[in-house]
């Protein structure tokens, strides 16, 4: 039933994902205190908002510094 919920309102889980992405981002950015260029940090938010299951991947492979 839950899946029939979420296959019926997709939107929903999309936002969903968008929502935790974000809070990933913002949640890492301001834990490990991370000082970024603005550019990036703006780039990395939108990306992180417009294709989260690309970008989430990705920032949780390369998003952090070495």
């Amino acid at each position: 039933m839950l899946v029939d919920l979420f296959v019926q309102h997709w939107v929903s889980f999309h936002g969903f994902v968008t929502v935790l992405a974000l809070g990933i981002y913002l949640t890492a950015s301001r834990s490990l205190r991370q000082r970024r260029h603005p550019s990036a940090g703006i780039a990395w938010f939108l990306s992180l908002a417009l294709l989260p299951y690309v970008a989430l991947p990705l920032y949780l492979l390369i998003g952090n510094r070495k």
